[in-house]
């Protein structure tokens, strides 16, 4: 696995001079191949942006000039595949990053064994894809079997006497009932959210008060009591 394009953003020079220290010490020994680029200046990054897309951007949240969740949904907004990892010492601000949909979150207070992990995340990734790649199988009222591929799946709807499964690219409507296909599906990170929606966890973007927001900006409904638990779950998968 390798990027080939990595930028760093902090207004604080002794944190970019860590982080650049650390990725070219520790990066390659992963099999990490790169290119660094590090910005002191948000309106600077902005600037390269204009010609350079990243791979992966290691970026502080409280900055002088725009703050480090906007700056990601700027970033998002150019390559929907960059990998965002905040650096920041305010913890508090873990939570108010999730809008940014990051791949992870180093504090500061905790620099050494924060970065450690998210190396060895990274590192994770050809496996992880690979694991993706499973499929799970659904049985429609007929008895025929349907497989899909499990990260290709986005939600499921219930529509009267079918459910329509919504893919990356593709929507396919079976004679079945959420209620029928709800368990087999628990296991591979799909919640029922709604009485008419299962959701693939890992396919949400921002969760509201009472509705979420996938990748792709579509807005699906939650049924009342479940954000905590949505908001934990969305969380877990941040931190894994």
């Amino acid at each position: 696995m390798e990027f080939q394009r990595i930028a760093v953003c902090d207004d604080e020079k002794a944190s970019l001079i860590a982080i650049n220290k650390y990725i070219e010490k520790n990066f390659l020994q992963y099999g990490i191949n790169f290119k660094i680029n590090i910005f002191q200046s948000v309106s600077v990054m902005l600037k390269y942006m204009r010609e350079y897309t990243y791979d992966l951007c290691f970026l502080d949240i409280d900055m002088p000039e725009m703050n480090g969740i906007d700056l990601a949904e700027r970033i998002y907004k150019q390559n929907t595949q960059t990998r965002i990892i905040f650096v920041s010492a305010k913890e508090e601000y873990v939570f108010q990053s999730f809008r940014a949909h990051p791949f992870s979150f180093v504090r500061k207070s905790c620099f050494q064994d924060d970065m450690a992990r998210v190396i060895k995340d990274l590192s994770s990734l050809t496996c992880e894809k690979e694991q993706q790649k499973q499929s799970c199988k659904i049985l429609d009222e007929a008895g025929y079997e349907h497989n899909f591929l499990l990260d290709s799946i986005c939600y499921l709807e219930a529509k009267e006497k079918y459910v329509n499964v919504v893919l990356k690219d593709n929507k396919i409507l079976l004679r079945c009932s959420l209620k029928s296909i709800e368990k087999k599906l628990e296991p591979y990170g799909m919640i029922r959210c709604h009485k008419s929606y299962i959701v693939n966890i890992k396919k949400v973007f921002a969760v509201k008060y009472d509705h979420l927001v996938m990748l792709d900006k579509t807005e699906l409904p939650i049924r009342r009591g479940m954000v905590t638990e949505l908001k934990q779950k969305l969380c877990n998968i941040l931190t894994q």
